[in-house]
Protein backbone atom coordinates (compact mmCIF):
# COMPACT_ATOMS: atom_id res chain seq x y z
CA UNK A 1 0.00 0.00 0.00
CA UNK A 2 1.00 3.34 -0.94
CA UNK A 3 0.26 6.79 0.74
CA UNK A 4 -0.57 10.26 -0.49
CA UNK A 5 -0.97 12.83 1.71
CA UNK A 6 -3.49 15.80 1.20
CA UNK A 7 -3.93 19.11 3.17
CA UNK A 8 -3.78 22.67 2.34
CA UNK A 9 -1.01 22.64 1.13
CA UNK A 10 1.67 25.67 0.89
CA UNK A 11 5.21 24.28 0.54
CA UNK A 12 4.75 20.67 0.09
CA UNK A 13 7.82 18.71 0.92
CA UNK A 14 8.03 15.33 1.64
CA UNK A 15 9.14 14.02 5.04
CA UNK A 16 12.64 12.75 5.81
CA UNK A 17 11.60 10.72 8.86
CA UNK A 18 12.29 6.96 8.48
CA UNK A 19 9.04 5.84 9.85
CA UNK A 20 7.32 3.00 8.69
CA UNK A 21 4.26 4.69 7.25
CA UNK A 22 6.51 7.98 6.21
CA UNK A 23 9.00 5.87 4.11
CA UNK A 24 5.51 4.55 2.11
CA UNK A 25 4.33 8.06 1.13
CA UNK A 26 4.74 8.49 -2.95
CA UNK A 27 3.51 12.29 -2.60
CA UNK A 28 1.75 15.11 -1.04
CA UNK A 29 -1.29 16.37 -2.79
CA UNK A 30 -1.23 20.58 -1.74
CA UNK A 31 -5.19 21.59 -1.77
CA UNK A 32 -4.68 25.08 -0.86
CA UNK A 33 -5.37 27.37 -4.08
CA UNK A 34 -2.98 30.11 -5.37
CA UNK A 35 -0.32 28.65 -6.27
CA UNK A 36 1.08 26.91 -8.98
CA UNK A 37 2.38 23.72 -6.86
CA UNK A 38 -0.94 22.96 -5.47
CA UNK A 39 -3.35 20.63 -7.32
CA UNK A 40 -6.30 22.98 -7.10
CA UNK A 41 -4.72 25.34 -9.37
CA UNK A 42 -2.48 22.57 -11.89
CA UNK A 43 -6.53 20.64 -12.37
CA UNK A 44 -8.01 24.00 -13.12
CA UNK A 45 -7.82 24.33 -17.08
CA UNK A 46 -8.86 20.75 -17.26
CA UNK A 47 -12.27 21.39 -14.96
CA UNK A 48 -12.92 24.73 -16.91
CA UNK A 49 -12.50 26.47 -13.13
CA UNK A 50 -15.56 24.42 -11.52
CA UNK A 51 -13.04 22.09 -9.38
CA UNK A 52 -14.50 21.31 -5.97
CA UNK A 53 -13.00 18.40 -3.11
CA UNK A 54 -14.43 17.20 -0.26
CA UNK A 55 -13.47 15.37 2.95
CA UNK A 56 -14.90 13.72 5.71
CA UNK A 57 -12.63 13.21 8.70
CA UNK A 58 -13.34 10.48 10.85
CA UNK A 59 -12.96 10.66 15.11
CA UNK A 60 -9.34 10.62 15.65
CA UNK A 61 -7.77 11.15 19.54
CA UNK A 62 -6.01 9.91 21.66
CA UNK A 63 -7.95 6.30 22.13
CA UNK A 64 -8.50 6.03 18.26
CA UNK A 65 -5.15 7.08 16.58
CA UNK A 66 -3.91 3.94 16.46
CA UNK A 67 -6.82 2.50 15.05
CA UNK A 68 -7.41 1.51 10.85
CA UNK A 69 -9.38 3.71 9.59
CA UNK A 70 -10.49 4.86 6.00
CA UNK A 71 -12.03 8.12 4.84
CA UNK A 72 -11.78 9.44 0.82
CA UNK A 73 -11.27 12.14 -0.95
CA UNK A 74 -13.55 13.27 -3.47
CA UNK A 75 -13.70 14.89 -6.66
CA UNK A 76 -16.34 17.58 -8.55
CA UNK A 77 -19.14 14.86 -9.62
CA UNK A 78 -18.18 12.14 -7.04
CA UNK A 79 -19.13 14.51 -4.46
CA UNK A 80 -22.97 14.01 -3.02
CA UNK A 81 -25.28 16.48 -2.44
CA UNK A 82 -26.88 17.57 0.55
CA UNK A 83 -29.88 20.32 0.22
CA UNK A 84 -29.62 21.29 3.73
CA UNK A 85 -25.50 22.00 3.72
CA UNK A 86 -24.42 24.98 5.80
CA UNK A 87 -22.64 27.44 3.52
CA UNK A 88 -20.15 30.07 4.48
CA UNK A 89 -17.74 32.12 1.96
CA UNK A 90 -14.06 30.98 1.45
CA UNK A 91 -12.07 34.27 1.10
CA UNK A 92 -8.86 35.23 -0.34
CA UNK A 93 -6.15 36.97 1.20
CA UNK A 94 -3.80 38.22 -0.93
CA UNK A 95 -1.57 35.89 -2.87
CA UNK A 96 -2.41 33.15 0.27
CA UNK A 97 -2.88 29.80 -0.14
CA UNK A 98 -5.17 29.26 3.19
CA UNK A 99 -8.69 29.05 3.19
CA UNK A 100 -10.07 32.13 5.23
CA UNK A 101 -14.16 32.28 6.38
CA UNK A 102 -15.89 35.25 8.43
CA UNK A 103 -16.12 34.07 11.95
CA UNK A 104 -18.71 36.05 13.77
CA UNK A 105 -19.07 34.28 16.93
CA UNK A 106 -18.92 31.13 19.32
CA UNK A 107 -21.59 29.39 21.27
CA UNK A 108 -21.64 26.61 24.49
CA UNK A 109 -24.09 23.94 24.30
CA UNK A 110 -26.57 26.19 22.15
CA UNK A 111 -25.65 29.87 24.10
CA UNK A 112 -24.16 32.50 22.16
CA UNK A 113 -20.70 33.70 24.16
CA UNK A 114 -20.49 37.41 24.94
CA UNK A 115 -17.47 37.65 22.01
CA UNK A 116 -17.69 40.25 19.59
CA UNK A 117 -17.24 39.26 16.15
CA UNK A 118 -14.54 42.16 15.34
CA UNK A 119 -12.75 39.55 17.49
CA UNK A 120 -11.83 37.30 14.56
CA UNK A 121 -12.09 40.47 11.74
CA UNK A 122 -9.07 40.32 9.23
CA UNK A 123 -6.65 42.84 10.41
CA UNK A 124 -3.90 44.08 8.40
CA UNK A 125 -2.97 42.27 4.99
CA UNK A 126 -1.26 39.23 5.75
CA UNK A 127 -4.70 37.35 7.76
CA UNK A 128 -3.96 38.61 10.90
CA UNK A 129 -7.23 37.99 13.25
CA UNK A 130 -9.42 36.12 10.83
CA UNK A 131 -10.17 32.81 10.63
CA UNK A 132 -8.91 29.92 8.55
CA UNK A 133 -9.94 26.61 7.93
CA UNK A 134 -6.99 23.80 7.69
CA UNK A 135 -7.16 19.81 7.31
CA UNK A 136 -4.06 19.71 9.13
CA UNK A 137 -3.47 17.09 12.33
CA UNK A 138 -4.05 19.29 15.33
CA UNK A 139 -6.29 21.19 17.37
CA UNK A 140 -7.99 24.78 16.79
CA UNK A 141 -6.37 27.71 17.98
CA UNK A 142 -8.77 30.42 18.97
CA UNK A 143 -8.08 34.13 19.24
CA UNK A 144 -7.10 35.33 23.00
CA UNK A 145 -9.74 36.93 24.45
CA UNK A 146 -12.57 34.95 22.67
CA UNK A 147 -10.52 31.72 24.06
CA UNK A 148 -10.66 33.73 27.79
CA UNK A 149 -14.26 34.01 27.31
CA UNK A 150 -14.68 30.08 26.26
CA UNK A 151 -12.56 29.35 29.59
CA UNK A 152 -14.73 30.61 31.89
CA UNK A 153 -17.97 29.76 30.56
CA UNK A 154 -16.33 26.05 30.43
CA UNK A 155 -14.82 26.42 34.00
CA UNK A 156 -19.01 27.22 34.86
CA UNK A 157 -20.01 24.55 32.82
CA UNK A 158 -17.80 21.66 35.20
CA UNK A 159 -18.53 23.20 38.24
CA UNK A 160 -22.51 21.74 38.30
CA UNK A 161 -20.50 18.03 38.05
CA UNK A 162 -18.99 17.04 41.46
CA UNK A 163 -17.21 14.21 39.90
CA UNK A 164 -15.08 16.67 38.08
CA UNK A 165 -11.74 18.45 40.09
CA UNK A 166 -9.21 20.99 38.54
CA UNK A 167 -6.00 18.89 37.75
CA UNK A 168 -3.35 21.16 37.23
CA UNK A 169 -0.43 19.27 36.05
CA UNK A 170 -1.24 17.67 32.76
CA UNK A 171 1.37 16.01 30.18
CA UNK A 172 0.27 17.62 27.05
CA UNK A 173 0.82 21.17 28.89
CA UNK A 174 -2.54 22.33 28.04
CA UNK A 175 -4.64 24.96 29.79
CA UNK A 176 -7.46 23.42 31.14
CA UNK A 177 -7.40 19.86 32.50
CA UNK A 178 -10.03 18.39 34.60
CA UNK A 179 -9.89 14.80 36.61
CA UNK A 180 -12.70 12.65 37.27
CA UNK A 181 -13.57 9.52 39.71
CA UNK A 182 -14.92 7.47 36.79
CA UNK A 183 -14.71 6.42 33.45
CA UNK A 184 -17.41 8.41 31.68
CA UNK A 185 -16.04 9.10 28.03
CA UNK A 186 -17.35 12.42 25.98
CA UNK A 187 -20.23 12.34 28.98
CA UNK A 188 -21.72 15.50 30.22
CA UNK A 189 -19.06 17.49 27.81
CA UNK A 190 -20.57 20.21 26.36
CA UNK A 191 -21.06 21.05 22.23
CA UNK A 192 -19.06 23.75 20.86
CA UNK A 193 -20.10 25.84 17.48
CA UNK A 194 -18.45 28.36 15.43
CA UNK A 195 -21.05 30.64 13.74
CA UNK A 196 -19.84 31.98 10.44
CA UNK A 197 -21.33 34.41 8.55
CA UNK A 198 -23.48 32.76 5.49
CA UNK A 199 -26.69 30.90 5.26
CA UNK A 200 -27.04 28.50 8.43
CA UNK A 201 -23.04 28.38 8.76
CA UNK A 202 -22.97 27.03 12.29
CA UNK A 203 -20.45 24.68 12.46
CA UNK A 204 -21.41 22.31 15.11
CA UNK A 205 -18.52 20.11 16.79
CA UNK A 206 -18.98 16.93 18.55
CA UNK A 207 -17.20 17.07 22.19
CA UNK A 208 -15.06 14.10 20.39
CA UNK A 209 -13.94 16.85 18.68
CA UNK A 210 -13.41 19.46 20.76
CA UNK A 211 -11.76 17.55 24.09
CA UNK A 212 -9.28 14.52 25.19
CA UNK A 213 -9.89 12.06 27.47
CA UNK A 214 -7.12 9.73 28.40
CA UNK A 215 -6.35 7.34 31.16
CA UNK A 216 -4.03 8.66 34.14
CA UNK A 217 -1.17 7.03 35.03
CA UNK A 218 -1.39 3.95 37.09
CA UNK A 219 -5.24 4.87 38.17
CA UNK A 220 -8.65 4.01 36.81
CA UNK A 221 -9.03 7.79 36.81
CA UNK A 222 -10.26 9.65 33.97
CA UNK A 223 -8.90 12.93 33.41
CA UNK A 224 -10.74 15.21 30.43
CA UNK A 225 -8.79 17.83 28.37
CA UNK A 226 -9.65 20.85 26.24
CA UNK A 227 -7.39 22.01 23.45
CA UNK A 228 -7.53 25.22 22.79
CA UNK A 229 -8.39 31.42 14.86
CA UNK A 230 -7.43 28.42 13.06
CA UNK A 231 -10.44 25.40 12.50
CA UNK A 232 -7.79 22.10 12.69
CA UNK A 233 -8.55 19.03 11.40
CA UNK A 234 -9.70 17.69 14.92
CA UNK A 235 -12.34 19.89 14.82
CA UNK A 236 -13.79 18.90 12.04
CA UNK A 237 -14.35 15.83 13.57
CA UNK A 238 -17.55 14.29 11.36
CA UNK A 239 -18.14 16.93 9.53
CA UNK A 240 -18.05 16.91 5.37
CA UNK A 241 -16.46 19.29 4.43
CA UNK A 242 -16.86 20.47 0.67
CA UNK A 243 -14.73 23.17 -1.29
CA UNK A 244 -16.46 25.09 -3.73
CA UNK A 245 -13.42 26.74 -5.33
CA UNK A 246 -15.30 28.48 -8.43
CA UNK A 247 -18.03 29.69 -6.43
CA UNK A 248 -15.79 30.43 -3.62
CA UNK A 249 -17.51 28.86 -1.05
CA UNK A 250 -17.76 25.88 1.90
CA UNK A 251 -20.65 23.83 2.41
CA UNK A 252 -20.64 21.53 5.55
CA UNK A 253 -22.77 19.55 7.26
CA UNK A 254 -22.31 16.98 10.11
CA UNK A 255 -21.96 13.31 9.01
CA UNK A 256 -20.48 9.75 10.22
CA UNK A 257 -17.48 9.80 8.55
CA UNK A 258 -16.95 6.25 9.50
CA UNK A 259 -20.08 5.42 7.26
CA UNK A 260 -19.40 6.12 3.67
CA UNK A 261 -17.14 8.89 4.03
Amino acid sequence: MYIVRFGIGIFNKKSSYKEYYLDMDTGIMGMGWGRPDNFVDQIDPQSNGKFSFLYCLPVVNLQTVYRKTMSYLRFGADIPTQPNSSITNLQRVKDMALYYLELQGISLNGRRLNISATVFALRGNIGSGVCIIYSSLGYSRVAKHAYDVLLGELEKHYLKFKNLKRYNSNPLNLTMCYERDKEEEFKNLPIITFHFKGTQANMVVIPEGSFEVVDRYNSNRKRVLWFGNVIRAHQQTNQRSIYDTKRKQLLFYLENCLKNA
